[in-house]
């Protein structure tokens, strides 16, 4: 009777000793986490970069009217978008229906201008050299023809938005990433505990976890890295690598493309078409690959635009000097390389100056 008289006396923790020191550890580690998160991924390269989040019917975006800074390799970079979602150079608020001449350029991460603030980057540059027309950046990381064709075509009959040209710039890597997003399904939106996971929770918990940040960064650079990276571009030049996926992604694109190109012409708009190198394909000094090929009989087919790009970063003296038009130890852009981009553009006289019309 005594014994079972001190037993009801104990508190809960004191009757449940090996619980109440498993929940005790499981707290103090998860306390632990969060503040070595705090200190060592605060304002560190290491730190996700929440500024990208999830979208349901075009797979992933920028959030708008972000305005704040993200670490590519050793470049502490500025980013700032505006109120659609787009890299811009100011949060500014786009409307939807269009006061000026509007031209919309749409990529992967070279468009987007990863590694280099917005002014430096090809787009930042055409639209300070046309300033009476609004020249907008709707390029994300890891974009490719399926996603160009539901984004552009969700701006269009979702959001109503008004412009004139699309300027699509393709990317070696999007015949890889065109097999990434074939099962893909477009959602107009999505289920309310899909949108809270996505867009709160997990993204809470990548930054504020270091455990789960060193995991996340691990699986994406070393596990997805090396199961992507390593036949990226080869299906250009490798028989053996096209017939295995290559082929099925470039079938992909040109039926993305066509979408994409039906839908610029039932809403009456100007489309153009742009290929360019990677400093593998610089080294090759290959002016008919693959890439080169499929979309020139794509673009002669459908009479649009094309800019072809691997003439002026092979011919010449850009050849040997090709290191200078990429980041370090990086297959994209810096600085120059982006304003050998824009000066095409810009000499070639893609874009129309309207004050001269």
């Amino acid at each position: 009777m005594e014994k079972l008289k001190n037993k009801h006396n104990k508190n809960i923790f004191e009757r449940n000793p090996k619980k109440t020191l498993s929940i005790f550890i499981i707290l103090a580690f998860l306390i632990i986490d969060f503040i070595s998160a705090q200190i060592f991924l605060y304002n560190n390269k290491d730190r996700n970069r929440y500024f990208r989040t999830f979208h349901s019917y075009y797979h992933h975006t920028l959030r708008p009217n972000i305005n704040t800074h993200y670490w590519w390799n050793d470049r502490k970079c500025e980013i700032i978008t505006n109120s659609l979602g787009f890299k811009d150079k100011a949060q500014e608020k786009i409307s939807f229906s269009k006061s000026k001449h509007r031209i919309i350029f749409i990529g992967d991460s070279f468009t987007e201008g990863l590694g280099v603030q917005f002014d430096s980057t090809f787009v930042g540059i055409l639209k300070n050299n046309y300033p009476d027309n609004e020249i907008l950046n709707a390029g994300v990381v890891s974009y490719s023809p399926k996603l160009y064709y539901l984004k552009i075509k969700y701006l269009i009959e979702e959001k109503h938005l008004q412009f004139d040209e699309l300027y699509v710039f393709i990317d070696i890597s999007d015949i890889q990433d065109e097999i990434a997003y074939k099962d893909f399904m477009p959602k107009n939106s999505p289920k309310w505990y899909t949108y809270i996971i996505k867009e709160y929770i997990t993204p809470y918990i990548k930054n504020n976890s270091l455990i789960i940040n060193r995991l996340f960064n691990y699986y994406q650079n070393k596990v997805k890295g090396k199961k992507y990276s390593y036949e990226r571009s080869a299906w250009m030049y490798n028989d053996e690598i096209y017939n295995k996926w290559g082929k099925q992604g470039v079938n992909l694109a040109i039926q993305n493309m066509k979408k994409l190109y039906e839908l610029c012409e039932k809403n009456k708009i100007k489309m153009t078409i742009a290929i360019y190198p990677w400093n593998e394909q610089i080294k090759q000094k290959d002016l008919e690959c693959r890439q080169v090929v499929i979309w020139k009989e794509f673009t002669d087919k459908y009479k649009i635009n094309f800019i072809n790009y691997f003439p002026e970063f092979i011919s010449g003296n850009k050849t040997s000097n090709k290191n200078k038009y990429f980041i370090d130890g990086d297959i994209h852009w810096n600085e120059k390389g982006h304003k050998e981009i824009a000066e095409k553009i810009i000499s070639g006289n893609y874009i129309t100056d309207i004050t001269q019309k």
